[in-house]
């Protein structure tokens, strides 16, 4: 295999063009996914046994919240967000409970964007996402 010197040259460029924009985008995807969140929830919230639209927004949003979350280096943003897709499939029609463990996993999920997380953030990551895969095997048993 030949190597391209050009091309190696030009993904360096990339790499060091995604590193100083992840803070920026880190910002605007937390802003915007909570908005997206809140929206989503209070309309699931105030929804009269037509859930089923809102639910399939979250599920679409964790499922690409996992993959993009990855891509950009926000690891344990990836992992909340496949917690929440498995746990939103296993929701019919969600209750007042529900609600708040899709609320709960949201701000975990805000907290695991932030640029620095702290030792005690981090514990309390780590416990969350131990639990929410706990609720999924057990909702899905």
């Amino acid at each position: 295999m030949k190597f391209d010197p050009e091309l190696e040259r030009r993904l360096t460029r990339a790499d060091k063009a995604v590193e100083t924009l992840k803070p920026r985008l880190g910002e605007a995807v937390r802003e915007e996914l909570t908005k997206v969140f809140d929206e989503t929830l209070a309309e699931l919230a105030g929804a009269a046994g037509d859930s089923e639209a809102a639910l399939n927004r979250l599920r679409t949003l964790a499922r690409e919240l996992k993959g993009n979350a990855g891509t950009y280096g926000y690891e344990i943003a990836s992992v909340v967000a496949d917690s929440l897709h498995a746990y939103l499939e296993t929701i019919e029609e969600p209750d007042d409970l529900a609600i708040q463990l899709i609320r709960d996993h949201r701000n975990s999920i805000e907290v695991s964007m932030s640029e620095e997380i702290s030792a005690e953030d981090q514990k309390h990551l780590d416990e969350f996402i131990a639990l929410s895969r706990e609720l999924v095997k057990r909702a899905a048993g």
